[in-house]
């Protein structure tokens, strides 16, 4: 937060930087008295700062903090754009349990009204006074929150990255889960195909999307089934690669070894077709 944007006229700022520095009882006080107004996120930490809430994340939800690989992120790290909507994405080095889990959707509530702005820079403001009473500034932030109803935290895929395959096959699967896998479809939406030509390699019967080249063609299906028959799994074949990762992520395994394989087969099925 250090290099967020405060008011720089007159040297009293200037001292009131320095001994927020240099000083932590000082800084404990002064966080109370000033709000972060978030921008493009760059300068704002996402645990650290209160810029979510009145208290930072990490103390707000301690037991998420000790699993997260992202200890040390900007807010503007934490996710990306995707049809212009901001998506969160958390990643985690074990799998959460129950306590984790709850945590996870009370921060996810706070999330989904959050977004960044691209042309503004992370800003510091001195709380006003409570007897102000209303402001345009407030009804403008309240509508703002609002209309970012849509953004969504894809806690799902960032779990490709919990270090069980390469880091070129973990890419090549993140990137399919996000549905960003050059296929023929792709191309036939940008008119580098033709309609003709829209067909799944495998099959040639449906237009090739990377959901259904990876996991709905039947001749997809099938590897999918034969190479998990040995471990009995109860799996409905689902619409799309995202909903399959997740189905497979629930599936219980007797200890730690087996379920990382068993994540690892999942990769490797996605890597070789």
């Amino acid at each position: 937060m250090s290099s967020t944007s405060v008011p720089r006229t007159g040297n009293i700022w200037k001292n009131i930087k320095q001994t927020v520095i240099e000083d932590p009882h000082f800084r404990g006080l002064f966080l109370r008295k000033i709000s972060i107004e978030l921008g493009d996120g760059q300068h704002t930490s996402f645990w650290d700062d209160c810029w979510a809430v009145s208290t930072p994340l990490k103390v707000m939800f301690p037991n998420l903090y000790e699993v997260s690989l992202q200890k040390h992120h900007f807010v503007a790290q934490m996710g990306w754009y995707e049809g212009g909507a901001w998506r969160w994405a958390l990643s985690w080095e074990s799998p959460l349990n129950q306590q984790q889990q709850q945590e996870l959707q009370d921060l996810q509530q706070i999330l989904i009204h959050k977004s960044l702005t691209e042309e503004k820079h992370d800003a510091l403001h001195w709380k006003p006074r409570e007897s102000k009473g209303f402001s345009v500034q407030l009804l403008s932030k309240t509508a703002m929150s609002r209309r970012n109803v849509g953004n969504s935290v894809d806690s799902i895929v960032c779990l490709v990255w919990r270090k069980i395959a390469p880091p070129k096959v973990a890419l090549m699967v993140w990137i399919a889960l996000m549905g960003k896998l050059n296929n023929k479809d792709m191309l036939h939406r940008k008119d580098i195909l033709g309609e003709e030509q829209n067909t799944c390699t495998l099959c040639n019967l449906e237009p090739e999307t990377s959901d259904h080249i990876l996991v709905t063609c039947s001749t997809t299906w099938g590897i999918w089934c034969r190479c998990s028959q040995g471990w009995n799994p109860m799996i409905v074949t689902p619409r799309s690669l995202k909903k399959l990762f997740e189905l497979w992520l629930n599936i219980k395994r007797k200890s730690r070894i087996q379920k990382k394989i068993w994540i690892a087969t999942f990769f490797f099925i996605v890597w070789s077709i």
